[in-house]
């Protein structure tokens, strides 16, 4: 029964996503087969890129390229964590009322995380947001190939 409530819970998690975040005017990334939507601050973009083995060198490569002071970079790695946390426990979510609870968790968490990444990188912010962009990008094109 966990299974098909956290897959339930996934599905409400894009859908809610996709309508609280959407940005009026912003056009999703592109490319010739398909449109990529923007996973910020939705997808777990920074556990991805600091924690997971598979992206670190993306991840230092993505403060390299942004030139984040190590101050930037812990703060982002913090946040890393708690997304990382949230994601674990979208696993044990047991029932309806759990998973709304724990949608509306996750929204608030998601607004809170970009609020502190904007003030943790200041002006650097656009720039981390393109570079989010065209690093999911392409990891979406790659996951299809």
């Amino acid at each position: 029964m966990r299974l098909p409530v956290m897959v339930l819970t996934l599905g409400v998690l894009c859908v809610q996503a996709a309508h609280a975040h959407g940005t009026p005017g912003q056009s999703p990334v592109t490319s010739p087969m398909t449109a990529v939507r923007d996973p910020w601050p939705t997808a777990a973009v920074l556990t991805r890129l600091l924690t997971l083995p598979a992206a670190k060198a993306d991840g230092l490569q993505m403060a390299k390229d942004l030139r984040l002071n190590s101050l930037q970079v812990s703060e982002l790695r913090r946040l890393a964590a708690s997304e990382s946390a949230y994601g674990r426990a979208g696993r044990r979510v047991i029932g309806r009322e759990e998973a709304a609870r724990l949608n509306h968790n996750l929204l608030h968490m998601n607004q809170e995380k970009d609020r502190k990444v904007r003030v943790a990188l200041g002006e650097r912010y656009p720039a981390f947001r393109a570079w989010i962009r065209e690093w999911w990008q392409t990891q979406v094109v790659q996951a299809r190939s």
